[in-house]
Order: structure tokens, then C-alpha cells, then sequence
């Protein structure tokens, strides 16, 4: 009778599914969905009309007949098939439904489950012998992408080599003892020595620890100028004991060591003489966090089997995640522990490796004792575990209870509240019961800014003023444990942008900025990103930079298992670049491209030079290409013939120009920002590099250039192709 008329009911799911089902694709593995064995089978039913019988089989065997040689048959041959429906006592879910328009037979059955087969066979990661896997092999033979800039290369020893011999790491802490292990690896590669030892000596050595983890640096504090030391910070310090060098790394925290432990690792292999040492290095932003988008494998029915479907979607597919929880169970670990290392070697403290939009799959309260294995590895390097819930679960206190019983330092929530497809409210009310949930256990609760669609929370469904809106009127009535973290331009991660007009307006309350760190093709951020901290917002006058009294550094992360962690190498100097930044706002992009290239492909200065161009030259075309000076569209709406773009944004193209739809809302857009950028970015002239974002330009418009706005357009498009047909090859 068709679809129309065909109704599809499911009775399997109690009434406490809505706190989970918060989107339509989080239809796995609910505790009353997966019983008995929690294997998949292969069901089929036929109706044969003609012979009158009613035939089933399970996994390609005939499992009973029912015959209908008695029964009046006219009814079902004048309704058709209306329904169908299970059995009051079946437990499970229906990954697939097909409806034929014949009955079908044995070798019809057979047939298709001989075909099917493999598909659901092992769903728990397994994958059919036949594939070729697109994950990292360990025994290939270039391992350089792998271990990026890691590589630690053999090295004329320095003078100083002596000093490595001995590595001192006192006391128990796993944090302190692995940041010697770390460093002593990196030493046996680049220098030829190291050894892990308990206690000092009185000939040359290095000394690694905090005041409370060792006694020797508890003695020196003072002369090390360990009050000066804030948050994650360390001081990297040679000093001569008994006519013997002593390298000191030491740090008010663990996590400080191990950071201080990388710094020393990289300027070594850089080249710096340790016995000249003396650095104090405190964090540019204290929480520092990676945040993978990620649903984790390891279910017996997850998606992710090595599939070679989209080769050009491995980046950014979000089912292709290095987290399982199967390996965190079998304790193969290997790869996330590696990940762990190049993290907190960049700089980051804090992963959160869920996807920000809740998925059943990513439930860590099904996993407490994965969420204990995974936590300690990431604890090792200076890392805090964080999640994201639905809000019903964050609103919970005994959620909170659980979670910090099973890892006491757990960092707290990464939460996406009434955007897009997520439930919950973003206002004070709401987020301040969920972060007065985690406040007993020291954890924050960092709510994004990035807040549009279906929930109205402000007068209009423009996106890019939504969080200005929300966010600033709020700012000092949300708790002192919660961070506002806004996305780093005005409409998303726009690689040409205005700032954000809630930049430098929350100033009572903590603020942090979400930025991406990857896409899927070769390019640096790191430019982009760097220009973003250096802006002025002008909320507390003129030099009120974003870098200052910046909270949080949240960077979002598509990588997955392969040998270069991305879908192209040259796209790891963003997880490398952003990291140091977030530790030293104050890097150019130069000493950082310098830094990455040096470490992961070597001194070869053709080699330095050849990839910097790349980067740079990748960054202008992009830049060309992908945005109009800030103007990111075009979002093509059929229905409205006055406007060629669908008003998710104040901005528009029609017959006539490009910008601001209209003057009331160029108003309300300027009006968002200080002063001083509103007279800086209103002005046609001043403000042209983003000048369709603040005004409305008709296509005539002459630019400083010479050119007008349609000529500029194009002429854009055709530099940007010049420019990556120029990259070096």
C-alpha cells in the first residue's frame, strides 16, 4: 500500500529512553536493547499468499513454518501489509529492515545471508579478512609520521652529555616517575645515555620533581625561583654542584614536570647547550584542552570496521576514532598512550574524547573501570579527563558522585546545550545546577557559546548573534567553576573572520575560545589562530588583546588511526602549533613552523624552507578560496526569490551587492562589539578586509585595490588557484 500507509512501532524502550535518545541516530545499545548473548542474527519472514504459509528462518536456516491452508486470506489480500510487529518478550533492535514484494525462498535466504554476513559477523571492531585495513601497521618500516615531532634524532653530544647519564626522579608519583621515563627515552636516542635512578648524587645528573615529590628540589626551591612558578608552569635551571653540571626540571605540580620534561627534550634536539639553561616557563592559558568529535568504538554492532568507503572522509569522520572501549578492556592501550605523548609534548592539559553531541555510545558511566584505565594513561602526562553528558545526566549529583570516585581528578563537563539537535538550557538557571553538581569535586563546567537552532534562547534565529545575546547580559551570573567558551569567529570556524563580538565582553565570569585545530585537507591554522590572539577587542580600551585573561584554549580534533593521525602529514603542525600557543600565546608563527618542521623532518634547510612555503602559501590560497573578506555562504534558499541566501546569518547576497541585509541589522551586528572595533570594522574603508560582514556593498563598490566588489570576487578565486598551483611539489 505503500510507505505512506505502513507504520513502524517499536515497544522495546522503556521510559527512561528520552534521557539517552537525544538524537534519532542514538539508536544503539540501551540496556534493555542488548541481553542474552548480544550477537547479531539474520531474521527473514515470508508471506506466501499462493501457498498459504507463513516460512521464517534465522541465519540463512529454516526455523519454523506456520500454515495458513485454514485461514480466510481475503483480508489480508484486500489491506495489504499495514504493520509489523515483535513479540512482547523479544530484547533486542532492528539494525535493518527490508520488505520484498514476493516471498521469498531457501536459496533466496541463504543467499542473501552468505552476503550479508560479514557485515555483522564480529561487530566488535572486527573486520572481514578480505579488507585491507586503513589503520596503522607498527611493523611498517617509516615510522616518521607516527611519532611526528617526536623523532628525537641522534645528536653530537654536548658537553653537558654526562648530566643525562643519571636521571633523578624521587618518590611515587606516576606523573613525576613518567616524565623520567621520558625523558630518559628521548635521551638514549638523541644523546646516547640515560638511566632512571631514585636519588641524586653528587656528580652530574638531572633532577626532575615538585617540592612536595622531592626532597633535593624542596632544599633549592628558593634558588630555582619556584614562587615565581604558576599553574602547570616549570623551570627548566643548570646550576653547578661539586664542580658537576645539574639540569633541574622542576615544577610547582606534577603535571608541570612532565611539560617542563618535553621542553627540555625539544630544545635539545633543537640544539640548545642544557648547561646554559635557565627558563621559567609559566602557561599563556591555564586549561588547555584537545576535544576529539569522536564516537568511540568497541560495541558489538559499532559502524567502524576499516572501511574504505570514503577515503577522503577519514578526517572528520567521527566513527573513525583511536578511543574503543574494548581495547581499553583487553589493555591495548599502545596507540592512545602514544597520542597522550604528543599532547602533552605540544603543550595541551586536558582532553575530553567524546563528541560534543551526545552519543549513547560515548556513555562513561557504562565504563567506569575504561574511564579509570584511560584516565590514568592521560594522568601520566599532565592530562585531566573531561566529558560530555546530555544534560539530564549533568544535571544529576550522584552522576558527578560516580564519575569522581572512579577518577578523583576528573576535570568536569564539555557541555553543547540547546544547539542544533542538543536538549538543555544555556542560561544561568540550568548550567549553574550543573556545575554546582561538580563543584564539591573541584570540577568545571565549560559550556560552549556556539548556541542556535530549534531552542530560541534570544529574540532572533540569527546565528551569529545568538551568543553575544545569551552570553554577555549573563556574564558574572554563572558560578566561579564555569568557563563561556565561544567558537573563534562570529559564524564557525571561518578561516577569515571578524572576531567574535563575545570576545573581551565576558569579564566577571571565565571565558575560553573553541578553535579547530584540523580539517581534512593540507593547512595550516596556526596563522589563523595566532592572528586571533593578538586582537584587540577593545572591551577594556584600546590593547585589550584576546590573549589576555584567556581561560581556556579549546581546540577540536578529527584525528584517527592512520600513520600520520590525519588525513594529510602537514596537518599535524596544527595539533603541534596550537598547543605551544596556548602554552605561549606571545610565538610567532614563524619560530613555531621553524620548531615543528625542524623536529619532525630534520635541519635540511631546504627541507625548512621548501615546507614553510608550503604552509604559507597554503594558508593565502585557502584564504582566497574558502571566504569572501569574513563572508562565509552562501546558504541557497529556494523558497525566497528577494534574497539568494537563507538568513541563518544578518548577512546577504542579492542582485545588487553583497553584506549586511539591512540597516537595522548592520546596526544590531555593530552594536555587539566596543567602540572601538564598531568605528574600526563600520568604516568601509578602515574596515575592508571584512567589510561584507559589517556593511552592505553593492558589486560597484570600488576597493582600495582598484578593483570593485565583483571584480574582487573573482579575482580572488583565480589568485587562490594560482597560488596552490604554485605549491612546491
Amino acid at each position: 500500500r505503500g510507505v505512506g500507509e505502513f507504520r513502524f512501532g517499536n515497544a522495546i524502550l522503556g521510559d527512561d529512553w528520552p534521557q539517552f535518545l537525544l538524537r534519532e541516530s542514538a539508536f544503539y545499545p540501551h540496556e534493555k536493547a542488548v541481553t542474552g548473548e548480544g550477537e547479531w542474527h539474520h531474521f527473514a519472514v515470508a508471506y506466501d499468499d499462493r501457498a498459504k504459509r507463513i516460512a521464517g528462518w534465522r541465519d540463512g536456516e529454516p526455523i519454523g513454518t506456520v500454515d495458513l491452508s485454514t485461514t480466510a486470506m481475503e483480508p489480508l489480500r484486500r489491506d495489504g501489509l499495514k504493520s509489523i510487529s515483535v513479540g512482547a518478550g523479544f530484547s533486542g533492535f532492528l539494525d535493518e529492515l527490508r520488505i520484498y514484494d514476493r516471498p521469498l525462498g531457501d536459496d533466496d535466504v541463504r543467499r542473501l545471508h552468505a552476503g550479508e554476513r560479514a557485515t555483522f559477523a564480529g561487530r566488535d571492531d572486527a573486520v572481514d579478512a578480505s579488507r585491507r585495513l586503513r589503520v596503522y601497521s607498527y611493523e611498517e618500516p617509516d615510522r616518521t609520521l607516527y611519532r611526528a615531532w617526536l623523532q628525537h634524532r641522534p645528536l653530537a653530544p654536548p658537553k653537558s652529555r654526562d648530566a643525562f647519564a643519571r636521571i633523578v626522579a624521587q618518590g611515587d608519583n606516576p606523573t613525576v616517575q613518567n616524565a623520567a621515563r621520558e625523558l630518559t627515552a628521548a635521551a638514549r636516542e638523541m644523546l646516547g645515555t640515560g638511566e632512571v635512578v631514585t636519588e641524586p648524587h653528587a656528580g652530574p645528573q638531572v633532577v626532575l620533581g615538585t617540592p612536595v615529590t622531592s626532597a633535593w628540589i624542596r632544599a633549592r626551591a628558593a634558588a630555582l625561583g619556584l614562587d615565581a612558578v604558576r599553574d602547570d608552569g616549570h623551570v627548566l635551571k643548570a646550576i653547578t654542584e661539586n664542580g658537576a653540571t645539574v639540569v633541574v626540571v622542576a615544577a610547582q605540580r606534577p603535571a608541570g614536570v612532565v611539560f617542563g620534561a618535553f621542553d627540555l627534550i625539544r630544545r635539545v634536539q633543537l640544539g640548545t647547550d642544557p648547561a646554559r639553561l635557565a627558563s621559567l616557563e609559566n602557561p599563556g592559558v591555564p586549561l588547555r584542552m584537545v576535544n576529539h568529535w569522536d564516537i568511540w568504538r568497541g560495541f558489538p554492532h559499532d559502524d567502524w570496521r576499516g572501511r574504505e568507503d570514503e577515503p577522503d572522509d577519514a578526517e572528520g569522520n567521527r566513527s573513525n576514532s583511536i578511543y574503543s572501549w574494548a581495547e581499553l578492556r583487553r589493555g591495548d592501550t599502545r596507540r592512545i598512550r602514544d597520542w597522550a605523548r604528543l599532547l602533552a609534548s605540544a603543550g595541551w592539559n586536558a582532553v575530553c574524547p567524546t563528541e560534543i553531541n551526545w552519543e549513547f555510545r560515548n556513555n562513561f558511566l557504562d565504563h567506569l573501570d575504561e574511564v579509570k584505565t584511560l584516565a590514568g594513561i592521560f594522568r601520566e602526562y599532565g592530562i585531566t579527563l573531561y566529558w560530555s553528558p546530555n544534560y539530564l545526566l549533568a544535571l544529576r549529583p550522584d552522576v558527578a558522585a560516580r564519575l569522581y570516585a572512579a577518577v578523583p581528578d576528573f576535570g568536569g563537563y564539555l557541555l553543547k546545550l540547546g544547539s542544533e539537535a542538543q536538549e538543555g538550557d544555556p542560561r544561568p538557571a540550568m548550567v549553574n545546577r550543573i556545575a554546582d553538581c561538580l563543584r564539591p569535586h573541584g570540577g568545571k563546567a565549560l559550556v560552549r557559546a556556539f548556541v542556535y537552532g530549534k531552542n530560541r534562547y534570544s529574540a532572533d534565529d540569527i546565528r551569529n548573534l545568538n551568543p553575544y545575546d545569551i552570553f554577555a547580559p549573563a556574564d558574572g551570573k554563572f558560578r566561579d567553576n564555569v568557563v563561556i567558551v565561544s567558537k573563534g569567529s562570529p559564524l564557525d570556524w571561518d578561516f577569515s573572520a571578524p572576531i567574535p563580538a563575545l570576545d573581551g565582553a565576558i569579564r566577571r565570569n571565565l571565558y575560553g575560545t573553541e578553535v579547530v585545530i584540523a580539517k581534512g585537507w593540507p593547512l595550516s591554522w596556526v596563522e589563523k589562530w595566532k592572528w586571533w590572539l593578538e586582537q584587540d577587542n577593545y572591551r577594556g580600551g584600546p590593547g585589550s588583546l584576546n590573549k589576555r585573561g584567556l581561560h581556556c584554549w579549546l581546540g577540536v580534533a578529527m584525528i584517527h588511526p592512520a600513520p600520520a593521525w590525519t588525513a594529510c602529514p602537514l596537518n599535524m603542525v596544527n595539533y603541534y602549533g596550537l598547543g605551544r600557543l596556548g602554552q605561549n600565546p606571545d610565538l610567532t608563527v614563524d619560530e613555531i613552523y621553524t620548531e615543528w618542521i625542524r623536529l619532525t623532518f630534520g635541519d635540511d634547510p631546504d627541507v625548512v624552507s621548501t615546507i614553510k612555503s608550503i604552509l604559507r602559501l597554503s594558508d593565502d590560497a585557502t584564504r582566497k578560496l574558502y571566504i569572501y573578506r569574513g563572508y562565509r555562504g552562501v546558504w541557497i534558499d529556494l523558497r525566497e526569490t528577494r534574497q539568494l541566501v537563507q538568513r541563518k546569518t544578518p548577512h546577504t547576497i542579492t542582485r545588487e551587492g553583497i553584506g549586511t541585509a539591512t540597516p537595522a541589522l548592520r546596526e544590531r551586528v555593530l552594536g555587539q562589539y566596543a567602540p572601538g572595533l564598531r568605528a574600526l570594522y563600520g568604516d568601509p574603508l578602515r574596515g575592508e578586509e571584512f567589510l561584507p560582514s559589517f556593511n552592505f556593498a553593492p558589486f560597484d563598490h570600488l576597493l582600495t585595490s582598484g578593483r570593485t566588489v565583483i571584480q574582487d570576487i573573482y579575482a580572488n578565486l583565480d589568485e587562490g588557484a594560482r597560488l596552490a598551483a604554485e605549491l612546491p611539489r
